[in-house]
């Protein structure tokens, strides 16, 4: 509404001769119907408004006046809006290119009818106002409103992310809670499942005491029974719990191997350990995980071998220690357990794994170095100075990735927003400079040519010998001699310098068909620019 009026109240200040309101109603209509379909249709009232303002530039090269304000009021609001509004660039960038153009055609369609090669001038001159016109009031709007829509997304989408990281945070948390019960489980497999093991090799042992009555026999073998069943359920619950969990508990335990190796003996395993070499003093993660490596193995052992003999090795060297826990095979009679996933060696690996070392497990061939025969080795390499192997870093997030991507789309955003006029602008300099050079050429009159101009010739015959072109830059209209009283004066250049410091301008003035004065008008080049 607002630019409705002011297009009314600017035409009705310059409306001294009975304008043809029909154009101003039109043009009125124009710019109601691209506000009113500014917000669904951004690029429809962008191409209005630029045709708009092509015809308007054009109709003045038949009819000189002052251009309206309004008009390009408008086409600055509009493009502003369109670039707020619309999601495709390229659209907009293809309206721009198809009002340049066609009135590029337009200009030089019209001129040449309407005046020959000055109205071709004049109209040329007004296709370049309207490119510059468009270029500022246009394109830069345009690409403001671009860096604008970038930052309301930019800000749309900060609030989206910050509502993902809340729930992230939640599932982080939650994850954090399952991971430390997870260590419990496995904690508890480790202490526990150990334990239940020995109970059931001491009832195992009291089963088989001489002078045991029937029913006590009965009793201790139910109660092997049950403690076996017991510790295979508690494996696998808190083996479903471990799986696929991280790192092993890292805290070093109270109890030594030799503590530990004492216990299972006096639980009635026939268990032997062995020392090669000068204890060394080790990390308390290569302590904690010789303790594991060796608690494992002797439940494996009770669970799948009982009764059979096990030795404990360790060979402490100066830069490693090696655990190697090798049993014989179940004594016949036995009732070995084979049930199991070999949960216990997969945390003992990762265990292994955590302080740099390695871990193999498997049969000890035909005969180990402990005289046992087709029995089961674990052997651990546990090296003392090398780093703990940390966890995996995880990935960048999807947060970080976001930003970095909106940051970069910005920065591109601002970049085109400074370079896209920037080049334009150099653009329409270059090609104006190019166009001013080669009128320059086409505007010069040979000075012998003019000398040999008479006045009271007809001007079909001076016609000939001018040149193609009037200067784009004639001389103001005070400077040289008066020129006669209703003549039409035409200006032409004396040199084909394009920016010489000073030059000569003719000036040959006609009425009634017969040159009726020539006059010689000095001048500079780009002054009195008319």
């Amino acid at each position: 509404m607002a630019l409705v009026l002011v297009v009314l109240l600017e035409r009705m200040a310059q409306d001294q001769a009975g304008a043809a309101w029909w154009k101003v109603l039109v043009a009125v209509l124009v710019l109601a119907a691209a506000v009113a379909v500014s917000r669904p249709r951004p690029l429809l009232a962008l191409f209005s408004v630029g045709i708009l303002n092509l015809l308007t530039a054009l109709d003045l090269v038949v009819e000189p006046g002052p251009f309206p304000l309004a008009y390009i009021v408008a086409l600055f609001v509009v493009s502003y809006l369109a670039g707020r509004r619309l999601a495709d660039t390229r659209l907009a960038l293809i309206s721009f290119t198809v009002v340049v153009l066609a009135g590029l055609a337009l200009a030089v369609v019209l001129g040449g009818v309407t005046g020959g090669a000055s109205g071709l001038v004049a109209a040329l001159l007004t296709w370049f106002y309207l490119v510059m016109a468009v270029l500022l009031a246009g394109v830069i709007p345009w690409l403001a409103g671009r860096v604008r829509h970038q930052q309301a997304e930019l800000s749309r989408a900060g609030w989206q992310r910050a509502e993902q990281l809340e729930r992230e945070q939640r599932i982080v948390a939650e994850q954090e809670r399952l991971r430390e019960r997870t260590r419990i489980a496995q904690d508890m497999h480790d202490s526990l499942g150990h334990e239940l093991s020995l109970v059931a090799l001491r009832a195992g042992a009291l089963e088989l005491a001489p002078g045991l009555d029937e029913p006590s026999r009965h009793a201790a073998g139910q109660l092997r029974q049950a403690t076996a069943t017991a510790a295979d359920r508690l494996h696998d619950i808190i083996g479903v719990l471990r799986e696929g969990t991280g790192s092993a508990p890292r805290q070093p335990a109270g109890e030594g191997v030799a503590d530990l190796v004492e216990r299972a003996r006096a639980s009635g395993m026939a268990v032997e350990l062995r020392r090669d070499g000068e204890p060394v003093v080790a990390t308390p993660m290569v302590d904690r995980a010789a303790h594991r490596v060796v608690q494992e193995a002797l439940t494996n052992a009770a669970k799948h071998a009982p009764g059979a003999a096990v030795a404990v090795r360790l060979i402490h060297r100066r830069d490693e220690t090696v655990v190697a826990v090798v049993n014989e095979p179940p004594p016949a009679g036995a009732q070995p357990d084979q049930a199991g996933g070999h949960r216990g060696l997969i945390g003992l690996r990762e265990r292994v794994r955590l302080v740099g070392g390695a871990l193999q497990a498997g049969p000890s061939g035909s005969r180990s170095e402990e005289g046992f025969e087709e029995g089961f080795e674990v052997v651990a390499r546990l090296p003392h100075g090398a780093d703990a192997v940390r966890d995996v870093p995880a990935a960048p997030s999807e947060s970080a990735r976001h930003l970095e991507d909106a940051r970069r789309l910005l920065r591109s955003r601002l970049v085109t927003a400074i370079a896209v006029p920037v080049g334009l602008g150099t653009t329409l300099v270059a090609a104006s400079l190019a166009y001013y050079a080669y009128t320059a050429q086409s505007s010069v009159l040979d000075p012998v040519t003019y000398a040999g101009l008479r006045l009271g010739a007809e001007r079909s015959d001076v016609a000939p010998v001018l040149p193609p072109l009037e200067m784009i830059d004639p001389p103001d209209a005070t400077a040289g001699p008066p020129p006669p009283p209703g003549s039409n004066c035409l200006f032409y250049r004396s040199t084909a310098d394009v920016f010489p410091a000073r030059f000569d301008a003719y000036r040959l003035c006609f009425s009634g068909g017969q040159l009726t004065a020539k006059h010689v008008v000095p001048t500079r080049a780009g002054e009195n620019v008319g």
